[in-house]
């Protein structure tokens, strides 16, 4: 997250250094078929979730939250939202909690006073570690998928597609995204 967290503060437009103009803003999001204990979970580990992150656990307990900045008030936190399938309906790979993350990100928009985008001029990207529910369902929700597999963790990919991983997209570190997407970072 350090890395991420360094290229989200220092860059006004996402580009590159070559001149390329990239994404003039990112939102990152969490998409779970876990519980409402994500943004606790995810706190506890030092990354900082903003106000959209914590509506699952907030409905929950019956806190609000208003601070969409990390913990020096300044920084833009670690994670813009956190969407759950309790709060969607759904679970992955179901199209349904995409369309609502998309949603979610749009609220981020809408806090920062960001203009609002035509659902044409959205790039949503999924990165996830398993096959069939985030790779796949991200891919037939309309995003574009990285896998992110974990090593012993839940079915081998050849599992699902035997003889063909070349057409699979994977990276090995949440790091590995930038130089896909075109960013120095």
């Amino acid at each position: 997250m350090t890395r991420m967290r360094r290229w989200r503060v220092g860059k006004r437009l996402y580009g590159s250094s070559d001149g390329s103009r990239g994404f003039e803003r990112v939102i990152v999001g969490v998409i779970s078929n876990s519980d409402d204990r994500n943004a606790n979970i995810l706190s506890s580990l030092g990354v900082s979730v903003g106000p959209l992150g914590w509506i699952a656990t907030n409905i929950a307990s019956g806190v609000t939250t208003s601070d969409a900045t990390g913990s020096d008030g300044n920084t833009p936190a670690d994670i813009d939202f956190i969407v759950t399938s309790y709060e969607s309906g759904e679970e992955k790979p179901h199209r349904k909690i995409f369309d609502f993350a998309k949603e979610r990100a749009k609220k981020c928009l809408e806090r920062d006073g960001s203009l609002l985008l035509k659902d044409t001029d959205w790039t949503c990207i999924h990165i996830g570690d398993h096959y069939e529910k985030d790779y796949k369902g991200a891919i037939n929700a309309g995003w574009d998928s990285f896998l992110l597999p974990r090593d012993g963790d839940g079915p081998a990919l050849s599992t699902y597609r035997p003889g063909s991983l070349a057409s699979v997209k994977q990276i090995q570190a949440l790091t590995d995204i930038f130089p896909k997407l075109g960013i120095d970072a």
